[in-house]
């Protein structure tokens, strides 16, 4: 028997702490929304969302499997949002009622950055940029790879 709580099991008591207006912390786990959540290194504070969802809102959603995933929206269409790691580029979308907070806050080391702060304004303007780059790295790494086989 394992002494690990997955984050699928906690599931129910972390979307039952949100609904009720609290708050919950968790360590990052991916790499999905590097370069602004890092795995491992971070932690994502969680709370209700308190006005209608909208793009660039960080949420945390359950998917059809019961994985709870937090991605950026890129899209709100009526119930539907569209979501994206912001290190991605494939989309799923999704509605809008499997969506169980948003991101308030990251914990790095001692420092808090708010979701409504200036780092996340600038970094929202930086982020096609952020995915191009990446994209194209990504690109290379693969070229290279096929060149050494």
């Amino acid at each position: 028997m394992s002494d690990i709580l997955t984050l699928k099991d906690a599931a129910p008591v972390i979307e039952e702490i949100l609904l009720s207006g609290g708050r919950v912390k968790i360590l990052a786990s991916g790499k999905s929304m590097e370069p602004v959540i890092r795995d491992g290194l971070d932690t994502v504070v969680l709370k209700k969302a308190e006005k209608p969802l909208r793009k660039n809102d960080i949420v945390l959603f359950k998917r059809d499997n019961g994985r709870l995933v937090l991605h950026r929206i890129i899209a709100v269409s009526g119930t539907e949002i569209t979501l994206r790691g912001d290190s991605q580029w494939t989309t799923e979308t999704v509605d809008a009622s499997r969506v169980m907070g948003v991101l308030d806050a990251i914990e790095r080391g001692s420092q808090v950055i708010k979701a409504e702060s200036e780092y996340f304004e600038k970094y929202k303007k930086f982020l096609p940029f952020i995915r191009w780059k990446n994209r194209l790295t990504n690109s290379i790494k693969i070229r290279l790879g096929a060149k050494n086989k």
